[in-house]
């Protein structure tokens, strides 16, 4: 996952990054509202942090823009400002949380793992036997234990497991994993042997007039 935190105290952002970094692959630091404006159009975002009062544009202005053209992207507001004023305003732009500085532990804690939880539901692909294919976390879940992937099963699933249902070759399969080597079957069947056994041939199947298909749900 990916997040902009618009803060303009380089030492608060500081602070809170530590914590962020164990959550988010990357962490896209602004200044002000411009700054992170920026990082939210050219990035692919996950999550905005923002404080309201920033130079060039403030943090409710900041909002105010990005949901002009996208109502998905979570947001949290981070304030030194206790005013009912600032929280009506706020409360039309569809935020995970309105938090005010200094914030307790427990409720920055909570509001990230609501973000995470959000992200993580509307990325999983249900299959059968209740297997889950977290996408946005790239990995295999059964009664919400991992199932360890291989790097090539987990290329397989990232490209071939999805919400089109999708079939493929065998050939497909290969260029997926391998797209710059000379095609072999034997190297692809194993692989998909091997991941069809650790999840009791309840994963792939295959229909050899069509060719093979992930199981959903």
């Amino acid at each position: 996952m990916n997040m902009v935190f618009a803060e303009d105290d380089k030492v608060i952002r500081s602070g809170y990054i530590k914590y962020l970094s164990n959550y988010f692959k990357n962490i896209y630091e602004a200044n002000n509202g411009e700054e992170a404006l920026e990082f939210i159009e050219n990035k692919d975002i996950d999550f905005i942090l923002v404080d309201i009062n920033m130079d060039k544009m403030d943090g409710l202005t900041l909002i105010n823009k990005i949901r002009e053209t996208n109502n998905d992207i979570q947001i949290a507001i981070l304030s030194a400002y206790d005013n009912k004023d600032y929280l009506f305003k706020a409360i039309p732009m569809n935020l995970v949380s309105y938090m005010i500085k200094p914030v307790k532990r427990e409720d920055f804690i909570k509001t990230i793992n609501s973000v995470i939880l959000k992200k993580s539901t509307l990325s999983n692909i249900y299959l059968a036997n209740d297997y889950i294919w977290d996408s946005s976390l790239k990995r295999l879940l059964i009664e919400n234990k991992v199932i360890k992937l291989t790097k090539n099963e987990s290329i397989l699933f990232e490209n071939l497991c999805n919400k089109e249902h999708i079939r493929f070759s065998l050939e497909d399969a290969f260029y997926v994993i391998y797209p710059n080597d000379v095609y072999n079957e034997n190297k692809i069947r194993m692989i998909i042997k091997r991941l069809r056994q650790k999840t009791f041939h309840e994963i792939i199947s295959n229909d050899y007039a069509l060719g093979y298909k992930f199981n959903y749900k």
